[in-house]
């Protein structure tokens, strides 16, 4: 089972996708200035 977070924060979005040991297999930030 994976897990996604999500972060919305006044300069950027962060996306990330773990494993079900929390290994992060994939991270995405983009800039929203």
């Amino acid at each position: 089972v994976h897990k996604i977070g999500i972060d919305l924060g006044g300069t950027k979005i962060e996306g990330i996708l773990l494993d079900e040991k929390y290994n992060t297999i994939q991270r995405k930030r983009i800039e929203t200035h």
